[in-house]
């Protein structure tokens, strides 16, 4: 893992690179094709976050270019990585959802992914504004949730993925986040004997390597511009394992980004399998990454084009059958 330690804002405290371990610093220009990562938060007992990150044995290519904490809210600069030229992933640990990362305006596509038990994080405009097709919810727990939000997503077409979802199949839960852009992980939704501190979750939720593989796939996406990790209480002491699980996360989160794969440059090497749907004149093209056993499919043969999807799907295609969002996405009503 190399990291450079850098700040252009006054308002971006930096960490004393000697309190880090195994700090490594390298040429920037060098390093340019490797995964530009920012990571910020709020509060200095990000440190703690850092600390055992930084002890951690680093298994791929990554470079953390800025990695600080805001003294206040209203110091802090954009996190958006469309606005920057570096175009570098940005991770914010915060304690609760950022104002910023409330989407308001259905008119703008944000392809924003939540990770969380219950759909009260969610602000409430989100449902009254936004198309529904815009965001995906993972590993919901349903006795935890408003019934009317509950309803109003249960009977739509977007990316809604109950706990027991995840249980039976969490590979499903890759296709979900394959293409998000931004995603907001909720602590709240590791079961509180797996996540060990002073925290609100509940006595049920997803298990610690359940959250650590949610991590990998997110980091895995050739799309995500921010990853938010909200509901951390940094009022736990600073030898709490609390930390050290939150660090786990974003060590994994770093691992996935190792299984990017570019869709241009490989779609000639992906295995190529065509279905004709009963009652529809245009084929589905599916294409398989034999590496990453990773699916796409297409009603034309374009790359830019290309929809992620499961193995299931093209499964259930040759058999015809067809998941509600593909049917949606590809217009086989």
């Amino acid at each position: 893992m190399y990291c450079d330690l850098i700040s252009s804002s006054d308002a971006l405290s930096p960490l004393s690179k000697g309190k880090i371990a195994s700090f490594v610093k390298r040429d920037t220009s060098s390093n340019s094709t490797m995964d530009q990562i920012n990571i910020s938060a709020y509060h200095k007992n990000m440190e703690q976050i850092w600390l055992k990150l930084s002890a951690m044995n680093a298994h791929h290519r990554c470079q953390i270019s800025a990695c600080g904490f805001y003294k206040s809210r209203a110091g802090a600069t954009n996190l958006d990585a469309t606005d920057t030229e570096d175009k570098a992933t940005h991770i914010t640990l915060s304690s609760d959802l950022s104002d910023t990362d409330a989407p308001c305006d259905s008119s703008k596509p944000v392809s924003r992914g939540y990770i969380t038990n219950t759909l009260e994080i969610i602000p409430s405009q989100v449902f009254e504004t936004l198309d529904y097709d815009q965001i995906s919810i993972v590993g919901l727990q349903k006795h935890l949730c408003n019934l009317e939000a509950y309803e109003n997503c249960a009977n739509s077409l977007f990316n809604f993925m109950r706990l027991s979802d995840i249980r039976n199949d969490i590979s499903i839960a890759e296709v979900i986040l394959r293409e998000s852009r931004n995603v907001v992980f909720d602590l709240n939704v590791i079961r509180h004997a797996d996540l060990p501190g002073d925290h609100g979750s509940s006595s049920n939720g997803l298990y610690m390597e359940e959250a650590c593989q949610l991590m990998k796939y997110i980091g895995a996406s050739n799309h995500l511009t921010s990853l938010e990790i909200t509901s951390i209480n940094f009022n736990n002491l600073a030898e709490s394992k609390y930390y050290d699980a939150i660090a786990t996360l974003l060590w994994y989160y770093i691992e996935g980004t190792s299984f990017k794969s570019d869709k241009d440059e490989a779609l000639s090497e992906k295995k190529e399998y065509v279905v004709y749907p009963e009652g529809v004149d245009t084929p589905i093209h599916f294409f398989n990454e034999n590496q990453s056993n990773r699916w796409w499919c297409s009603v034309t043969e374009s790359a830019d084009d290309l929809i992620a999807c499961s193995p299931a799907d093209y499964e259930n295609a040759k058999n015809g059958k067809y998941s509600d969002r593909l049917m949606k996405i590809l217009d086989l009503y």
